[in-house]
């Protein structure tokens, strides 16, 4: 909500005018709109400037704050990740019925890994991602199988990808199944090829952030 924080983002000189300007004119002409905002180091600290912006102009307002490597590999984005403390502390203010949840994680299907199958959200069962270049993943984070569109249809392409994540098992890295606080975590195999090119990897992050929710929720 300041434009130092806003083009310390952006890197764009007079883009917070720009954005509010735009805001603006959408709500003139009667668009709904939603505000989203990425919770990083560089603007944490105006959270609830932001969110009260939102909720003034009766915009929905949505956050995150996982912050992954690049799809190239580049760890370069991690250094804006605020710390799992400071993430925790949002979700007990903003999502409180999160920690009601995790006081019973085994109805929390929001946040339990007590996993179905090893990809347990909606890859390959009801969703699909397509990169610019034509290749059909199971989601945006997690490149694979890459199915090429330009070679095949559609429909091929969807049956790839129900094959490749029923196909899939998990390896001696894989440690979800054992650890204790797999009710508390959010980890997904995207996570793990995105951080170490690995699906069956732990996030040390997303462990941390476990650990501290199952504190909150005693």
């Amino acid at each position: 909500m300041t434009p130092k924080t806003y083009e310390d983002v952006s890197q764009i000189p007079g883009s917070l005018t720009k954005c509010l300007k735009g805001i603006q004119l959408l709500q003139q002409n009667n668009i709904n709109i939603s505000i989203k905002m990425m919770v990083m180091t560089l603007n944490l600290a105006e959270f609830d400037r932001i969110k009260a912006y939102a909720d003034n102009l009766g915009a929905r307002f949505l956050w995150d704050y996982l912050i992954h490597p690049r799809i190239n590999g580049s760890k370069e984005p991690l250094r804006y990740r605020i710390s799992p403390e400071e993430a925790i502390d949002l979700e007990s203010r903003y999502l409180p019925h999160l920690i009601e949840k995790e006081k019973n994680p085994m109805e929390n299907k929001e946040l339990s890994c007590q996993k179905v199958s090893f990809f347990y959200c909606n890859a390959g069962k009801n969703s699909l991602a397509i990169t610019p270049y034509g290749e059909m993943n199971l989601c945006l984070e997690c490149r694979l199988p890459q199915y090429d569109l330009r070679r095949g249809s559609v429909a091929e392409g969807w049956n790839e990808l129900v094959k490749h994540t029923k196909s899939i098992k998990p390896d001696s890295a894989y440690q979800c199944r054992g650890c204790e606080l797999k009710d508390y975590c959010n980890w997904c195999p995207a996570v793990g090829w995105l951080e170490k090119r690995d699906i069956n990897s732990c996030s040390s992050y997303y462990k941390e952030l476990a650990r501290i929710r199952r504190e909150r929720a005693k």
